[in-house]
C-alpha cells in the first residue's frame, strides 16, 4: 500500500513568513533613503548594492509566495497535475535568485567596511577586499551551477526532476552553506578588533559593538536554513533506499519534495530579508536625530545644553585620553569626516601600551627576557591552543576515516588523501606562513593560520555532502596549511618562551596536552556521531565540522584580545651572542649552526615520512593487510601522551641530545619487531602502541634542540623545521606498493626511515663543537626591575658605607 503524507499544509505559514520579512526589509529600505537622500542629501555605492539586494529579495519572495499557490508546502497527494509545471518554474527562479540576493547584500556591508578602513589598519582593508572577492566568485559560481541544474534547461521545469541529467539543487544548497556560515563570521568578527581599539566610553562601546553585532542573527538563521535543508534532503537518501529495497510507494519523502523544502525555503528568504534590515540599522542615525534627538545623545536624556563653563570642562577632562570620536556618526558616515578617520587611525596605531576596548594589552617583555613564572601564562593560552589543535585533528581524522569506509575507497587513493593533507606543511611554511611571522609576529600568525584552518574544516562539509573524493583532497590540503601556519609560530614560541635551558621540556609538555586532545576526540566522535556507518552519519557530520570551525575561529578571536610576549630579531641575536663562540664556531667551511639545523630538517623529514608510512600501513582501513582497530590508535596516542610527560620529566637529569638516542632506539626496535609479529594479533598491537610511545619525544626535541643558537635566524630555521614534515606527503606514496609487495616486511622501510633520523643524534653526541652548541647552559636568574632597583639602592648604601 502506498504511503501517504497525512500532515498538514505548511504554506499558509511560509506565504505569512515570507511576506512579513520582506515587508519589514522594504521598510528599512525606505528609512534608510530618507536617511540618506533628504536628510543627508547624498548617497554612496554601499546604498545602490543594497537597493540592488532589496529587489532581488522581492523577486525571491514573490517567487516563493506564488509557489504556495501552487502546491509549495503542501503534501504531494494534495499537488493536482495542472500546478506541478508553474510550480518547478517558482521552484528555479528561487533557486537562481537565492545566490545573487545574498552577493548585493554582502558587497553592501564590506563596501561600507571599506569605506570604514580609509587611512585606517592595512589589514582590516586587506581582509575586507579578499572576502569581497570570496563573496562575489561564490555566489557567481553557485548561480551558474543553479542556472544550469539541469541539461537541457527546459527539463528544470518538470515534475520530478529527471535524476539522470539533473544536480541534486538540494545538496548544491547545503554545499554552499560553509561558504555563507565563513563569510557571515568575516562580516561579524572583522570590524570588532577595529572598534574596540576605540578610545571610547563603555556605554558608547557596548552600542557601536551591539550594532555591528546584529549580523549574528544572519548566522542564525542561516544554521536554521541548513537543519530544514538537511531535513529536505534527508527524504532523498530514504527515496534512495526505498528504491535499494524495491518498495512500491509512489508518495515518499522525495516525492514530498514541495512539502518538505517549503521550510527551508522560507528560511533562505528570511535570511536574506534579515541581512537586509541588519545592513539598514546602522544607517539611521540621521533619521533618528532628527525625529528623536534626545534617544541618541551620550548623557541620556538631556533637559537643557550645558553651560560653556561646563562643556569647557569636559572638553578638558576629555584632552588626556584623545580625540574622543562621536560614535554613531562615525558608524553612520564613516568617509565624511577626515577628523574622525584620522583619529580612529592615531587610536589603532598609537603606542602598543593603549587600552584596546575591555581588555588591557599592555605589551610584555621579550619572551626570551622571561623567566619560569613570567612565562607561565602566555605558555597556558598555547598549550589550551594545542589542545583544541588535537581535539580538532582527532575529529577531523575519525570523520575522515569515517568517509573512507562509507565511500569504500581503494587504499591508493587513502594515500593521495593521506598525502594531500602533508603538501600543505610543504607550501605554507616556505611560503606566507613565515612571512606573517617575520612581519607581523607570532599572534597574526596564531591568527592566520586558525582562520585558514577554520575554512578548511568548513571545505570537508560540502566534501561529505556531494560526496566528492576532489574536494575531499583539496579540504584536507587547506587544513594542512593551516595547521603548519599555526606550527610555524607555535613552534618557536614554545621554545622561546621561558629560560632557553628548558626549551625542549616546554615542548615536549606540550605536545603532550595535544596528544590529549588526540586521544580523547575520536572516542567522543564514535559515541556522539558515528555509531554506524551510513551515509546519514556523513550528512550528520556536518554539524561536528561546524562545531570544530566555530571552536577555532572563537580561538583566533580570543587571541587577538590575549597579550602574548614577542621578540625581534635582535633579541634573538642577542641572545645567541650570549654564547657566541659556540655558535660561531665551524665545522669545515660551514657553521656549527646551520649544520645543526641541516641535520635536523633531515632527520624531521625521515622520521615524519616512517610515522605516516607506519600509519597508512596500519590504521588508514580494513582493506589494508596489517590493518589495526581504531581503539589500538587511541591507546597509541595515550601513550603517546605519556611519553612526552616523562621525557619532559628526564630532561630535567639528563641533555636532550642523551635523551633523543633513546627514544630513537626503542622506535627503531619497535618497528623491527613488527616484521616478526603475525598481523592483527595481541603482541603486535601492544608493539605498535609502544611505537607511539617511543614517538613521542624524538619530534619536539629535535625541533628545540635544531632552534638553538639561530639568532636572527629563528623564525626561518622554524619554518624549515615545520616544513620538514612534508615528508609525510612522499614516504607514504613510496611505501606503499612495497606494503602490498611484501606485505608485514614493509615495516623495513620504516625500520630504513627511523635509522636515518640517528644520524642527526650521533652528530650531537660525537662532535664536540655541536654538543657545546645545543647543550643548554644554567642562565644567571634574572630579577625584575623592582628587585634590580632595590639592588642598585642597597649597592649604593654599601657604597657609603
Amino acid at each position: 500500500m502506498d504511503e501517504i503524507n497525512t500532515q498538514g499544509s505548511r504554506s499558509e505559514v511560509v506565504f505569512m513568513a515570507t511576506l512579513i520579512s520582506v515587508i519589514l526589509s522594504f521598510t528599512l529600505i525606505v528609512l534608510r533613503l530618507i536617511s540618506r537622500i533628504v536628510i543627508l542629501k547624498r548617497t554612496s555605492w554601499d546604498d545602490y548594492f543594497i537597493v540592488l539586494a532589496w529587489l532581488l529579495s522581492f523577486g525571491l519572495s514573490f517567487s516563493i509566495c506564488f509557489a504556495t499557490r501552487y502546491g509549495l508546502g503542501k503534501p504531494d497527494h494534495d499537488i493536482i497535475d495542472e500546478w506541478r509545471n508553474t510550480l518547478s518554474k517558482s521552484q528555479y527562479a528561487f533557486t537562481v535568485l537565492y545566490n545573487p540576493t545574498l552577493m548585493a547584500t554582502k558587497t553592501s556591508i564590506l563596501i561600507f567596511y571599506l569605506k570604514l578602513s580609509e587611512n585606517t589598519q592595512r589589514v582590516f582593508r586587506w581582509v575586507t577586499i579578499v572576502t569581497l572577492v570570496a563573496v562575489n566568485l561564490a555566489g557567481v559560481a553557485f548561480t551558474i551551477l543553479n542556472l544550469t541544474q539541469c541539461r537541457p534547461l527546459h527539463l528544470a521545469f518538470q515534475y520530478p526532476l529527471p535524476a539522470a541529467k539533473c544536480n541534486d539543487i538540494l545538496k548544491i544548497s547545503l554545499s554552499s552553506a560553509p561558504m555563507n556560515i565563513i563569510t557571515d563570521c568575516v562580516i561579524l568578527f572583522l570590524p570588532m578588533p577595529l572598534l574596540t581599539g576605540l578610545r571610547l566610553p563603555r556605554r558608547q562601546k557596548i552600542i557601536l559593538i551591539g550594532v555591528f553585532g546584529l549580523g549574528i542573527f544572519v548566522a542564525i538563521v542561516d544554521v536554521l536554513r541548513v537543519v530544514y535543508l538537511e531535513e529536505a534532503l534527508q527524504g532523498t537518501l530514504d527515496w534512495i533506499q526505498s528504491h535499494e529495497n524495491k518498495e512500491s510507494s509512489r508518495f515518499t519523502k522525495y516525492n514530498d519534495l514541495a512539502w518538505y523544502a517549503s521550510l527551508s525555503f522560507m528560511w533562505s528568504v528570511i535570511e536574506v530579508n534579515v541581512g537586509i534590515i541588519c545592513v539598514c540599522i546602522p544607517t539611521l542615525k540621521p533619521l533618528v536625530s532628527r525625529v528623536w534627538p534626545r534617544l541618541l545623545s551620550d548623557g541620556g536624556l538631556i533637559d537643557k545644553p550645558p553651560s560653556p563653563t561646563q562643556l569647557r570642562r569636559e572638553i578638558e577632562e576629555l584632552e588626556p585620553r584623545g580625540t574622543c570620536v562621536n560614535t554613531l556618526d562615525f558608524v553612520t558616515m564613516p568617509g565624511d569626516s577626515k577628523s574622525l578617520v584620522n583619529s580612529l587611525a592615531g587610536d589603532i596605531e598609537a603606542s602598543q601600551t593603549a587600552i584596546f576596548g575591555f581588555v588591557d594589552l599592555n605589551v610584555p617583555k621579550s619572551m626570551v627576557k622571561l623567566s619560569n613564572r613570567e612565562s607561565l601564562r602566555p605558555l597556558i593560552s598555547t598549550a589550551l591552543l594545542s589542545l583544541v589543535l588535537g581535539l580538532a585533528y582527532g575529529f577531523l581524522n575519525t570523520l575522515n576515516c569515517q568517509y573512507q569506509q562509507s565511500a569504500k575507497m581503494p587504499v591508493q587513493k587513502m594515500v593521495v588523501l593521506h598525502s594531500s593533507y602533508f603538501w600543505g606543511y610543504f607550501a605554507s611554511p616556505l611560503t606566507f606562513g613565515l612571512q606573517i611571522l617575520k612581519r607581523g609576529g607570532f599572534k597574526p600568525t596564531f591568527i592566520t593560520g586558525l582562520c585558514i584552518y577554520s575554512c578548511g574544516i568548513l571545505a570537508f562539509w560540502p566534501s561529505a555532502i556531494l560526496p566528492s573524493y576532489p574536494a575531499f583532497v583539496i579540504s584536507n590540503f587547506i587544513v594542512g596549511a593551516g595547521l603548519s601556519t599555526i606550527e610555524v609560530a607555535l613552534n618557536p614560541f614554545v621554545s622561546l618562551c621561558g629560560p632557553a635551558r628548558y626549551a625542549e621540556i616546554r615542548f615536549n609538555l606540550t605536545m603532550a596536552i595535544q596528544a590529549i586532545g588526540t586521544t580523547l576526540s575520536p572516542i567522543l566522535a564514535r559515541k556522539l556521531l558515528f555509531r554506524s556507518i551510513s551515509d546519514t552519519s556523513l550528512i550528520n557530520a556536518q554539524w561536528a565540522y561546524l562545531a570544530i570551525a566555530l571552536m577555532c575561529i572563537l580561538a583566533a578571536l580570543a587571541f587577538y584580545y590575549i597579550p602574548l610576549p614577542e621578540v625581534n630579531d635582535d633579541e634573538l641575536a642577542e641572545l645567541a651572542a650570549g654564547s657566541s663562540e659556540a655558535n660561531s664556531a665551524k665545522i669545515g667551511p660551514i657553521k656549527v649552526i646551520y649544520l645543526t639545523l641541516g641535520l635536523g630538517v633531515f632527520a624531521l623529514f625521515f622520521f615524519v615520512g616512517g610515522r605516516e608510512s607506519a600509519a597508512v600501513m596500519t590504521f588508514r582501513g580494513p582493506l589494508t593487510p596489517n590493518f589495526t582497530s581504531p581503539m589500538i590508535r587511541n591507546i597509541g596516542h595515550g601513550c603517546f601522551s605519556i611519553g612526552c610527560f616523562l621525557s619532559a620529566a628526564l630532561l630535567l637529569i639528563l641533555k636532550p641530545r642523551h635523551l633523543l638516542p633513546l627514544y630513537q632506539t626503542g622506535l627503531i626496535t619497535t618497528a623491527a619487531l613488527a616484521m616478526s609479529l603475525p598481523p592483527k594479533s595481541t603482541p603486535v598491537n601492544i608493539d605498535i602502541i609502544m611505537e607511539f610511545f617511543f614517538q613521542s619525544a624524538i619530534r619536539p626535541t629535535i625541533f628545540a634542540i635544531s632552534l638553538r643558537g639561530l639568532g636572527s635566524y629563528t623564525k626561518t630555521g622554524a619554518a624549515l623545521l615545520t616544513a620538514a614534515s612534508s615528508g609525510g606527503a612522499i614516504f607514504p606514496a613510496v611505501m606503499d606498493p612495497v606494503m602490498w609487495a611484501r606485505d608485514q616486511y614493509a615495516w623495513c622501510f620504516m625500520v630504513a626511515c627511523f635509522s636515518c633520523t640517528l644520524v642527526f643524534s650521533v652528530y650531537l653526541n660525537l662532535v664536540p663543537k655541536a654538543q657545546r652548541q645545543v647543550d643548554p647552559v644554567v642562565e644567571k636568574r634574572e630579577v625584575s626591575p623592582r628587585s634590580e632597583g632595590e639592588a642598585t639602592e642597597s649597592d649604593r648604601l654599601e657604597g657609603l658605607v
